[in-house]
C-alpha cells in the first residue's frame, strides 16, 4: 500500500499546483476576462481527455497486477525447484514480464492514437469549441499553442501509472514534485512578472512536452511491444465501458461550465470555476484508493469489501471536520485567498463540499474489480441526464448555486443506484462495504454545518 500512498501524494501535488496557479493568476495583473479564458481552455482540455485516459488507465492497473501475481507464482515455482533447474518456470516468468511490458505498450499506443484524433478535431473545428465558450476573438493567436499542449498532455498521464504498477513509490513522489515545480514556474509565474496569458500557455505546452518525453524514457523498449490478443481483448472489454461511464458521468462537470458560460457569461464562468472545487484531498485520495482497491476486489472479494468499509470510514472521519471548518469560514478566506471579484465563489464551493459523502462511497470500485463495467455506463448516462436537466432547470432561479446543487444530487443518485445494483444483481449488500449508520450521522453533521454557513455568510 506504500505505492498507493505515493500515488495519492502525487495527485495532491498536481492538484495543489493547479490550485496555486489559480491563486497566482488571481493575484497577477491579468484581468478577469483573461483568467476566464485560462479556465475555459482548461475546461476544454479536461473534456478531451478525462474519460478515455481514466478508462484506459483504470483498466490497465488490475490487468497489469494480475500478471504480477502470475509472475510471483512462477518465481515461487522456480525457487522451489531450483535444484531441478526448472527452465519452464523461468521461461514463464520472462513471458509474464513481456506481457506486462506489452500491456504498457498497448496503453501508450492507444493513448497516442485516440489523442491524435481528438487534437485533429480541436485543430480542424476550433469554432465549435470556442463558440460554446464565447472565445472566438481569442482563438486565432492562442488555439494552436493550446492544441500542442493537449497533444502531449493527455498521453503523459500514463507516466504516474507506470510508477504505480512497477511499485516505484519514491520515484513517483519525486516525479510529483517535478510536475509541481514546472507547473508553478511555467504557468503561474509569467503573469506575476508582467507577461500575458500567451506566455503561460506556452509554458503549459512545454511542461506537457517534458512529461511526454519522460514517459518515453520510463517505457523504454516497452512502448513498441505488443501484448497477447487475450490481454488486449480484456483491456478493451474493461476500458471501453469504463471510459463511457466516465464520459457520461464526468461530462456533467464540463457541461456545467458550458451552461454557466452560456446562461451567465464568461466572467461568471470564472467565478463559478473558482468555486466549483471539491475538497481536493477527498477527490484525489478517493480516486487513488478506488483504483488500487479494484485490483484487490478481483483477488479476494470478502477481504477487500471489509477493507473498503474500514478505509472509507477512516477517510470520512478525517475529512468531515475539515469540511465543516471550511463551510463555516469560506465566506471570510475566499476573497482573501483570491481577489474580491471571486468572493461569491464561496457559495458554490460550500455546495461542492457536500460531495464528500457520495465521493467516499465505493460501489463502482466493486464493479470495476469484478469486471462489471457495463452497468456503470448506463447508470452514468442517467446521472448525466439528471445533472443536465436539473442544471438547466435551476440555473435561472438560483444561478450558479442551482448548477452546483444539480451536481450534488446527480452524483448521489449515481452512487445509490450502483449500490442497489450490487445488492440486487451481485448479492453484495451495501453494509458489506459501507458503514451505514456512520455515514448517515456524518451526513447530518455536514448538512447542519451547511445550514449554519448560509446564516453567517
Amino acid at each position: 500500500m506504500k505505492v498507493i500512498r505515493s500515488l495519492q501524494g502525487f495527485q495532491v501535488l498536481r492538484y495543489a499546483a493547479l490550485l496555486l496557479t489559480g491563486v497566482l493568476l488571481a493575484k497577477s495583473p491579468l484581468d478577469t476576462d483573461s483568467i476566464g479564458l485560462y479556465e475555459a481552455l482548461l475546461l476544454v482540455s479536461g473534456f478531451t481527455g478525462f474519460f478515455w485516459t481514466g478508462g484506459l488507465l483504470n483498466a490497465l492497473v488490475p490487468l497489469y497486477r494480475s500478471k504480477s501475481r502470475e509472475t510471483a507464482a512462477d518465481l515461487n515455482d522456480s525457487n522451489s525447484y531450483a535444484i531441478a533447474n526448472n527452465a519452464s518456470a523461468t521461461a514463464s516468468v520472462n513471458t509474464r514480464h513481456a506481457e506486462q511490458n506489452g500491456l504498457l505498450g498497448e496503453a501508450f499506443r492507444t493513448a497516442l492514437l485516440v489523442n491524435t484524433g481528438l487534437v485533429a478535431l480541436l485543430a480542424l473545428f476550433p469554432g465549435v469549441w470556442t463558440g460554446l465558450l464565447g472565445l472566438d476573438h481569442h482563438s486565432p493567436q492562442l488555439w494552436g499553442i493550446f492544441c500542442v499542449f493537449v497533444f502531449f498532455n493527455n498521453p503523459a498521464y500514463l507516466a504516474e501509472y507506470v510508477y504505480l504498477v512497477r511499485d516505484q513509490s519514491r520515484e513517483l513522489l519525486y516525479y510529483g514534485v517535478a510536475v509541481f515545480v514546472i507547473q508553478l514556474v511555467a504557468v503561474g509565474l509569467p503573469p506575476l512578472l508582467g507577461y500575458g496569458l500567451e506566455i503561460s500557455l506556452v509554458g503549459m505546452a512545454l511542461g506537457a512536452l517534458l512529461r511526454w518525453l519522460w514517459l518515453l524514457h520510463l517505457l523504454g523498449p516497452a512502448w513498441r511491444m505488443r501484448s497477447e490478443e487475450k490481454a488486449r481483448s480484456a483491456l478493451r472489454r474493461t476500458a471501453i465501458p469504463l471510459a463511457g461511464s466516465l464520459l457520461l458521468g464526468g461530462t456533467a462537470m464540463y457541461l456545467d461550465g458550458f451552461i454557466v458560460a452560456g446562461a451567465l457569461g464568461q466572467e461568471a464562468l470564472a467565478v463559478f470555476r473558482y468555486g466549483a472545487r471539491e475538497l481536493p484531498l477527498v477527490l484525489l485520495l478517493a480516486n487513488a484508493f478506488s483504483t488500487a482497491a479494484s485490483a484487490e476486489v478481483a483477488d479476494d472479494l470478502t477481504a477487500s469489501l471489509r477493507m473498503i468499509r474500514e478505509r472509507s470510514l477512516a477517510m470520512l472521519k478525517r475529512f468531515v471536520l475539515i469540511s465543516v471548518a471550511l463551510l463555516l469560514s469560506s465566506h471570510w478566506w475566499f476573497p482573501k485567498v483570491f481577489r474580491p471579484e471571486f468572493a461569491s465563489s464561496h457559495t458554490v464551493f460550500n455546495i461542492y463540499l457536500l460531495l464528500l459523502i457520495p465521493r467516499l462511497l465505493f460501489p463502482q470500485t466493486v464493479l470495476t474489480g469484478l469486471g462489471k463495467t457495463k452497468v456503470m455506463f448506463w447508470i452514468s448516462g442517467f446521472e448525466l441526464g439528471l445533472n443536465a436537466g436539473l442544471s438547466l432547470l435551476l440555473v435561472a432561479p438560483f444561478g450558479m448555486k442551482g448548477v452546483a446543487w444539480a451536481t450534488v444530487i446527480a452524483h448521489l443518485a449515481d452512487k445509490l443506484l450502483l449500490m442497489a445494483y450490487n445488492h440486487r444483481a451481485l448479492n453484495i449488500r451495501p453494509s458489506a462495504y459501507v458503514n451505514g449508520p456512520a455515514f448517515v450521522g456524518y451526513s447530518l453533521i455536514l448538512a447542519l454545518a451547511y445550514a449554519v454557513s448560509l446564516q453567517i455568510s
